[in-house]
């Protein structure tokens, strides 16, 4: 919220009116002033954030001091409100004869695109019933609007693409038309389909909204918010996209003599088409300390950039003047799109305050867990003060951000000695699954431009997969201490024969050997007619939640039996309630009816590989481990059904289940998925490559698909989340049917290596697991790729 400066403008005490003279001391005001305009209370903001595009409100209110009778405003009072003219914003309306008490609302836009150092105030002049005139001053920050993929964006063909747009202020809301307007450069209209909006009227602080959009023609143009001001965007829509990257960019506030590195980087993110006609265009100020790497600059000469290729420009920057305000930049052209630029700007400055996230909040997090952050401002000065400092943070408590008032050493700091830090502490515990979110901490002072703290954080979706087992270092649901507990069921009653799950909320029979061994029509009977710890409704667990208990990783039965359980054996399988309903691989897989059903070893010895496979129903006798109730009750983990039904309940898939990447903010391309149940990012397509697995782990970590970094082997719960068990045909099949594009492999690696050492691979058509080691040969050695990636903010 804006600050609200309130001045009252008497002569003596409040019973005193109509003093005449001058309007008051200018100098408490910010303000000139001609004629009378005392006996009012003039109410404006003190400061508000501009960003150009885009429309803020300026709030003023005029009350009177002379109530006149029984407390009554005499009538016939009325003010104006109107903005000096300036170069720098534009205002389509003023107030004009507003009656003493009625609110002035004005609506600003700005012409500048970027942030910059220090911008002149936007002054209002505000003329009172008598006509006496007085001028006010409101502090202007410029906070333009964020865009992703970015406000140069080449767009796809055919395909539904997404923009997003976030309000970087940390003030006040912006406002702008109910329908967003997309022009070529002389204003025409351009035929893109828009699809769908959320952004309508109003973005408030810190907030985002979207658009989805989509042409079948090659096209550019702009793209507006509002009639009048400035684009927000430029776009196009072609085959061939190229993006710019700060890898690493230099500080908002630098010292003389010190070198900075920085790191820009273009990307070709089409995966057939390359870009042609490259050409660059760079301010590199050679007079003002910057350095090109001309070795390591792979840019340096390019005319074209391959398909999912990049190039790069490194060089340092050593400031060697204070006082100055240097921009670093570099613009690429190609043939097929729009330009994309690329810039810096450093103030350099004598007392440079430094921000450090010092713990920070992790890009991935779950709801009913606690994570601290501790953001750090330094003054590196060793002699002057960092003076006139104020903090605006976006630390809501609505998103489960709990500031620790206490050890919070920067509240109410207004300087930094030399050599000095505060901090902001806090705990972050998430309260919304599958949502984003952004704490922010923005340090401004009087020697410098903003320093910017922000940290993304993704809230696990309850239908992401669990971790393939404890203390592993994955992006998945982690596996908590004491996870299995005595089945409680009232005060101090404690039933010893059956555990709950403190990940998922279900309770188990606690005993491995609880039934003995049967056939699998026999363990249906037997969990369905079980009594225990006083409940009759135990069943069979499907195989998704008999999976949750598998370590892959891990050491299976020992660590289940050392966690809670008992007699868990390692050397048989556990039956499922799950049918096998995919293509048969072997002949050995005999059986009187032809069925089989999914079964789950919870072994890592090196006779027992396929901890997930299938037996026939009729012909061999295996274990059962009885469950009842239903996953999520703990506000964690949510077991997802075996495939898609149409029941709605927690773990049920979405309709669809993959959707274009875009939807989530990503940058688009038409070569990656997003998993709707999981939250993951998928490459559409397999690498095509049968490889070893050493190899696997190193192309797929150094992929660059659609211009991430981030993309791995997936994890075995990862992999097999793609599985439809209810599905009757080859599981590729599948897949292959819902939006994926896998070729003719037989097996696909996933990340997880077992105590062993053997390495865990998914079979294409059956969807069963299959486990090798490295000196392994036949089908095991050799699997393809599918890429994975955890999409964070």
């Amino acid at each position: 919220m804006s600050k609200i400066k309130t001045i009252s403008i008497l002569c003596s005490s409040f019973i005193l009116f109509g003093c005449g003279g001058g309007g008051g001391d200018s100098s408490a005001d910010n303000g000139s002033s001609t004629g009378s305009a005392s006996g009012y209370n003039v109410s404006y903001p003190n400061s508000v954030d501009l960003a150009a595009g885009v429309q803020s409100k300026l709030f003023v209110n005029v009350e009177s001091h002379d109530l006149g009778e029984i407390g009554k405003v005499k009538a016939h009072q009325y003010y104006s409100v109107e903005i000096i003219p300036n170069a720098a914003y534009i205002s389509k309306n003023a107030c004009v004869d507003l009656k003493i008490n009625e609110a002035c609302e004005l609506l600003v836009t700005t012409t500048i695109e970027q942030q910059v150092a220090e911008v002149a105030p936007l002054e209002l002049k505000i003329t009172f019933p008598d006509g006496g005139v007085k001028r006010y001053q409101t502090e202007v920050g410029i906070a333009p609007l964020s865009l992703a993929p970015g406000k140069n964006a080449v767009l796809p063909l055919n395909k539904q693409n997404y923009i997003s747009i976030s309000n970087s202020g940390t003030k006040n809301a912006v406002y702008f038309d109910e329908t967003p307007k997309f022009t070529d450069a002389n204003g025409n209209v351009l035929n893109v389909n828009l699809e769908q909006n959320t952004c309508s009227l109003e973005l408030a602080a810190g907030k985002s909204c979207e658009l989805y959009l989509s042409s079948d023609v090659k096209l550019s143009g702009q793209l507006r918010l509002m009639d009048y001001g400035l684009q927000v965007a430029n776009f196009g829509f072609s085959e061939v996209g190229v993006i710019g990257d700060k890898s690493k960019d230099i500080p908002a506030n630098v010292t003389k003599g010190t070198s900075y590195p920085f790191t820009y980087v273009f990307t070709n993110l089409s995966g057939v088409l390359k870009a042609t006609g490259v050409r660059f265009e760079n301010v590199f100020p050679e007079s003002e300390g910057v350095k090109i790497d001309l070795v390591g600059s792979t840019c340096n000469g390019v005319t074209e950039l391959a398909p999912r290729s990049s190039c790069v420009w490194k060089g340092t920057f050593t400031p060697d003047a204070v006082e100055t305000t240097v921009e670093i930049s570099s613009s690429i052209f190609y043939d097929e799109g729009l330009g994309v630029n690329l810039t810096s700007v450093a103030q350099v400055v004598e007392v440079v305050v430094s921000g450090v996230k010092t713990i920070d909040i992790p890009s991935i997090v779950a709801v009913g867990q606690s994570y601290p952050f501790v953001y750090t401002f330094s003054n590196t000065h060793s002699t002057l003060p960092a003076t006139g400092i104020d903090f605006e943070n976006t630390i809501s408590e609505e998103d489960g951000f709990i500031l620790n008032q206490d050890e919070s050493t920067c509240q109410g700091v207004t300087e930094l000695t030399p050599k000095s830090s505060c901090e902001w502490k806090g705990v972050f515990a998430p309260v919304k699954a599958g949502a984003n979110v952004t704490l922010a901490s923005v340090l401004s002072y009087a020697e410098g431009v903003n320093i910017v703290l922000q940290s993304h954080s993704k809230e696990l979706l309850p239908t992401t997969p669990i971790n393939s087992g404890p203390d592993v270092d994955e992006d998945g649901w982690s596996w908590p201490d004491n996870r299995f507990q005595a089945l409680k069921q009232g005060d101090n009653i404690v039933c010893e024969d059956a555990v709950q799950d403190q990940l998922t909320g279900l309770v188990w029979a606690r005993d491995g050997e609880v039934s003995g061994r049967r056939l699998w029509s026999d363990a249906m009977t037997y969990a369905d007619n079980l009594e225990l710890c006083g409940y009759s409704d135990w069943r069979l667990p499907t195989i998704n939640e008999l999976k949750t208990l598998v370590q892959i990783t891990g050491s299976g039965a020992d660590w289940l039996n050392n966690h809670g359980f008992h007699n868990i054996d390692e050397t048989m399988h556990y039956w499922s309630s799950t049918p096998y309903l995919g293509i048969e691989t072997a002949d050995w897989w005999w059986s009187e009816s032809g069925s089989t059903a999914w079964v789950a070893s919870f072994s890592n010895r090196n006779d027992i590989t396929d901890q997930l496979t299938r037996l026939p129903i009729d012909v061999s006798q295996y274990l059962l481990l009885p469950v009842r109730g239903k996953s999520g009750t703990t506000e964690k983990a949510v077991v997802p059904s075996i495939g898609p039904d149409s029941s709605g309940g927690e773990g049920s898939w979405p309709t669809p289940r993959f959707s274009n990447v875009d939807k989530v903010g990503e940058a688009s391309c038409s070569d990656a998925l997003y998993d709707e149940l999981t939250g993951l990012m998928w490459g559409k397509a397999d690498l095509n490559r049968t490889v070893k697995f050493t190899e696997a782990m190193s192309m797929a970590n150094n992929s660059t698909l659609c211009g991430y970094s981030n993309w791995r082997l997936p994890t075995y719960g990862e992999l097999h989340s793609l599985v439809n068990l209810a599905y009757v045909g080859a599981w590729r099949e599948w897949i292959n049917n819902n939006s994926f594009n896998l070729g003719s492999s037989d097996y696909y690696w996933t990340s997880s290596v077992k105590p062993n050492g053997e390495f865990t691979l998914i079979n294409a058509r059956s969807g069963l697991t299959h486990a090798t080691s490295s000196s392994a040969g036949g089908h095991g050695n050799w699997g393809d790729i599918i890429l994975v990636r955890t999409v964070n903010n």
